[in-house]
């Protein structure tokens, strides 16, 4: 199949499709409304996910590669339907994890997506990861979906990153493997976009991808970051993955580094994402998303330069703890980003925090601090 059809035909399908079920679903209460976490106006309807996976089914299904995708569909159905069930009646964390677990086991028992080697990290050879690839390959599935699903707080933006990832992803992939449902996939994200990310003629999310749309993405992202890091013909090196998903994983670890650091569970809710700093410190939502994606763009722009030009794999992997390591310092002074942001940008009267505020990494005292000003 053609690659332009490849891509325009999922991104019209998921465009019709979130317009279509966009008022079945405010009629059914299938929607999002605002909360303490949640800043977003009026009721959001929660089918871009649905819309998403059945613009990817379509397309595989007209390119004829069914049969050879049928165990990911069927993987991503699965993730789909447990983010749907989440999206009406929130399942508890541990509930959440086992299942991502359970779907990441069979993925890779039936689907043969397997993590047998991290590649050459320290330069002793390719490490191999031998009984413990399966529990690792669980892990590392697991990670990705909720890294990609804590991503989702902000109009485009878990979108925006898949894109990024996806497009970066089929273009290595490029005469190896997968790179036409790469492109299928982007082609959907794409059009869901088009109703989710905010611009001149959108000045609001219409619709969200809810937890069924994350999941479902991410389990996605998972599956092909692995697969196409493993085996003779790889289209890139584990090391090289880390930089095409860079931005969701280096938030996601480093808010959970924080939180435990301040005796809290990594997995509790909060407004202290990187996006949350950028809106307090005077961005709009539109510009922070494009901020955001924009970084990322950036992140996977060294993972695909650095896998054309064959630079070293231990390079690439300790380039990547060092970005994460600045990220990581950044985001632990996150107060300090905020108060420099917002005198840069001029947007508000020079603030001087509570001594209360000031301690290292407590960026929701900024939060509540900056919501009492409001």
């Amino acid at each position: 199949m053609d690659w332009s059809v490849g891509f325009f035909l999922p991104f019209s399908a998921a465009f019709a499709l979130s317009v279509v079920l966009m008022p079945m679903a405010r009629g059914a209460g299938w929607v999002d409304s605002p909360c303490v976490r949640k800043r977003h106006r009026g009721e959001v309807p929660l089918v871009g996910g649905v819309a998403i996976f059945l613009a990817i089914a379509a397309g595989t299904a007209f390119a004829g590669l069914w049969r050879e995708y049928a165990v990911l569909l069927a993987f991503g159905a699965v993730l789909l339907a447990c983010g749907l069930y989440d999206d009406v009646k929130p399942l508890s964390a541990r509930f959440r994890f086992l299942a991502q677990g359970a779907a990441a086991v069979v993925a890779a028992l039936v689907g043969g997506v397997v993590l047998h080697d991290v590649g050459n990290l320290v330069s002793t050879g390719v490490i191999a990861l031998g009984v413990a690839a399966v529990p690792v390959t669980a892990f590392c599935f697991v990670g990705v979906m909720n890294a990609f699903n804590m991503s989702d707080g902000m109009d485009g933006l878990a979108g925006g990153l898949a894109l990024v990832t996806l497009l970066s992803m089929s273009y290595l992939a490029v005469g190896i493997r997968h790179a036409e449902f790469l492109t299928l996939a982007a082609g959907a994200v794409a059009g869901f976009l088009l109703l989710n990310m905010r611009s001149p003629v959108l000045g609001r999310a219409k619709v969200f991808m809810g937890d069924a749309g994350s999941l479902m993405l991410g389990g996605i992202l998972a599956w092909f970051l692995i697969d196409l890091s493993q085996g003779a013909d790889r289209a890139f090196s584990p090391s090289v993955a880390l930089w095409l998903f860079a931005l969701p994983l280096m938030d996601t670890v480093s808010l959970m580094i924080r939180r435990i650091r301040k005796g809290r569970s990594p997995f509790s809710p909060g407004r202290e994402h990187f996006h949350h700093i950028l809106q307090r410190a005077g961005f709009s939502v539109g510009q922070s998303g494009s901020i955001m994606v924009g970084l990322a763009t950036l992140l996977a722009i060294v993972g695909v330069v650095g896998s054309e030009l064959l630079i070293p794999e231990p390079v690439l992997f300790f380039g990547f703890l060092g970005v994460f390591g600045v990220y990581l310092w950044g985001m632990s002074r996150a107060w300090r980003l905020v108060r420099y942001l917002r005198r840069q940008r001029h947007t508000a009267r020079p603030v001087r925090f509570p001594a209360s505020v000031q301690e290292e990494g407590h960026y929701e005292g900024i939060a509540s601090y900056y919501d009492k000003a409001a």
